[in-house]
């Protein structure tokens, strides 16, 4: 008899450059995406914090306006370069644009 929890239940761990992230994928949400959402958030909290716009960030890292809006909106997942541009930029740790903690509920 099959469980019901289904294979999108089980935590599962994403590694770039060397980074891993432990995540509990949601039905229907990748955990690649889930992350980007999370990551997008926090670089527009921080953003918003420091009182810069889009564009005055995109010029301090390099990149395109729409690059940002991008990334906060989590339609992309950004580089670890990236995280650690955008971290230098608004003067923060680049642990602090991850997410916290993701465990599975028991």
């Amino acid at each position: 008899m099959p469980s019901e929890r289904d294979e999108t239940d089980r935590p599962i761990t994403l590694t770039r450059a060397g980074i891993s992230v432990r995540l509990r994928q949601v039905r229907g949400f990748r955990a690649e995406d889930r992350l980007a959402r999370q990551i997008g958030i926090e670089i527009r909290q921080r953003r918003r914090g420091r009182g810069l716009s889009q564009g005055a960030l995109a010029a301090l890292v390099g990149r395109d306006r729409s690059t940002i809006c991008r990334w906060e909106a989590g339609e992309r997942l950004p580089t670890v370069p990236a995280i650690l541009a955008v971290s230098d930029a608004l003067r923060c740790e680049a642990s602090a644009l991850l997410p916290r903690v993701f465990t599975e509920e028991d």
